[in-house]
């Protein structure tokens, strides 16, 4: 099963996806966290899904564990997000909408640069996929 586009009735509609998925444990289990990625953009770094009203939340989707430090009024320190785990901040609503998330992973290479994406409060960053090398490959 995959995506399918939907045909709109006016041009200044936006366009929309029907995912359909087998009704099975896996599936049951990816919706109720969220994780429905792997279904819309298996390539994408991160997607949002719906949170918790003045909560900023990251979910780690990733086989290992990851670095987050989220901005704005509140603790700013970076916390440590094992797989398949979320972490929640208190945030106030920014006045641009976003809030910087800066995400890092430790004992590779890649470690040296960071990632930083769009987080919005209400919502839940799901980091599902990171251009990081887990183990040196040597020739």
């Amino acid at each position: 099963m995959g995506p399918c586009d939907l045909a709109h009735g006016k041009e200044d509609d936006l366009p929309v996806r029907l995912i359909i998925l087998q009704n099975n444990e896996r599936s049951r289990a990816a919706l109720k966290i969220g994780h429905i990625g792997p279904y819309v953009n298996p390539d994408a770094q991160v997607y949002h899904t719906i949170g918790t009203s003045g909560k900023l939340a990251v979910y780690n989707h990733l086989g290992f564990p990851i670095y987050a430090a989220v901005g704005g009024f509140g603790m700013n320190g970076a916390y440590k997000i094992e797989p398949n785990k979320l972490v929640v901040w208190n945030r106030q609503t920014a006045p641009n909408g976003s809030v910087g998330v800066h995400i890092s992973v430790a004992g590779c290479i890649e470690s040296q640069k960071s990632f930083m994406f769009a987080g919005y409060v209400g919502k839940v960053l799901h980091v599902q996929n990171l251009p990081v090398e887990k183990e040196w490959k040597g020739q």
